[in-house]
């Protein structure tokens, strides 16, 4: 059964600025938005951002996902979600800018393929969640950084992965109406967002970026997901007030 509510999708790479995008329409809908980490951490961010290694980071900004979740289970009593930066982003994020390598929290040799499936599985999860939030009339709801974003990363760093990944997409996309904005922004941009100062690594982020990004358009166009493209090159003013022009009238107040 297709959910017949509109569930609206926000991808693009990292920093693009999907996050400033759902902040500019989150309170103009009647949902819960959620960011990472959760209020009660901030005094902390601010010493781990500062005093803290890359592990330190890494692991704090993982935990305070999961201190979130009871908030976003009894926002959802009566409202809908916008997913900001859930858990897939505390993986991605860390892997491309901090450079931790998983042996560092003992995972594998073959952490690249088992991280991946732990975000796959993850998704998973979260999908029974929101195909139940539709099913039950709750909506519209926004998700930032949905499957295609992820298989865009699985389709480079773990290829062996994405066909299994990619299969079981397909058969989940069924049942979902489903409207993607995605946020275009250059690699060389992205880069520089990133506050990577890392010369020697400098020319393969920004092919990583680059083929992140083509891997997105690829995947939107062969799965035939509508899509409206935001050009993240912009002023963000500019692209927040396209995003909020792009929404149908039923979705705004």
């Amino acid at each position: 059964m297709i959910s017949t509510n509109k569930f609206y999708v926000i991808e693009g790479d990292n920093c693009v600025g999907k996050t400033s995008v759902l902040n500019e329409v989150s309170p103009r809908l009647d949902i819960a938005t959620f960011s990472t980490p959760g209020i009660d951490y901030e005094p902390i961010r601010e010493i781990i951002n500062t005093k803290g290694d890359n592990l330190t980071k890494f692991l704090f900004y993982l935990s305070s996902n999961f201190y979130i979740a009871p908030q976003i289970q009894k926002a959802l009593e009566s409202k809908s979600a916008i997913c900001d930066r859930y858990i897939i982003s505390s993986f991605v994020d860390f892997m491309i800018q901090e450079d931790i390598t998983f042996e560092g929290i003992k995972l594998a040799d073959s952490a690249d393929e088992k991280v991946q499936r732990t975000i796959m599985n993850l998704e998973l999860e979260r999908d029974k969640q929101i195909y139940q939030w539709l099913h039950e009339g709750i909506g519209p709801v926004f998700v930032e950084t949905w499957h295609v974003g992820n298989l865009a990363h699985c389709q480079i760093v773990a290829p062996n992965l994405f066909k299994e990944y990619l299969h079981i997409f397909k058969n989940i996309l069924q049942k979902y109406r489903v409207h993607c904005f995605y946020l275009d922004l250059n690699s060389e941009s992205i880069y520089t967002r990133t506050h990577i100062e890392d010369s020697k690594r400098k020319s393969d982020l920004i092919e990583f970026h680059r083929e992140v990004g083509s891997n997105m358009i690829k995947l939107l166009k062969e799965l035939n997901i509508p899509y409206s493209t935001l050009d993240a090159n912009r002023s963000l003013d500019y692209v927040k007030k396209s995003f909020t022009d792009m929404l149908p009238a039923q979705s705004i107040s």
